[in-house]
């Protein structure tokens, strides 16, 4: 949903542009990105500069090769996407999986490539295995 009346920054619209070629919503990125849908909505506005670390970690969900977003910041060069290779899943993402709704699931699942899926089911058992208790919730 667009803000009314708001523009977003160049940045803003680069990362909408890549959001929507890899099928994910803002909310969806912001899960996947582990930053929260209001700071990933201030950077696109430019109401807030985004910090190195949250700037790695919607480039890397967004799935670019590292060191592209400073450089579009630096001199426009748009940052160049990763192969269609298989993303390694972690255990941070197959966390929100076991204790997040099925739009963080199914955003995981639209990032990492169904190649991963085995590997996904592999790691929410072993955290089931490690918390029990969170997982019956």
């Amino acid at each position: 949903m667009e803000d009314a009346g708001r523009l977003p920054t160049p940045l803003g619209r680069l990362m909408d542009h890549r959001r929507k070629q890899l099928s994910l919503t803002w909310r969806q990125l912001a899960s996947v990105a582990s930053v929260s849908y209001e700071t990933l909505r201030a950077i696109r506005y430019g109401e807030q500069e985004p910090r190195d670390l949250t700037l790695a970690a919607i480039e890397q969900a967004l799935q670019w090769e590292d060191g592209g977003l400073d450089r579009f910041l630096e001199d426009g060069t748009a940052p160049v996407p990763l192969p269609n290779t298989p993303t390694v899943i972690t255990r941070a993402q197959a966390a929100a999986v076991l204790f997040a709704d099925d739009t963080v699931a199914q955003a995981i699942l639209v990032q990492t490539g169904k190649e991963n899926a085995t590997i996904m089911r592999e790691l929410v058992e072993w955290l089931t295995l490690q918390h029990p208790s969170a997982a019956q919730g």
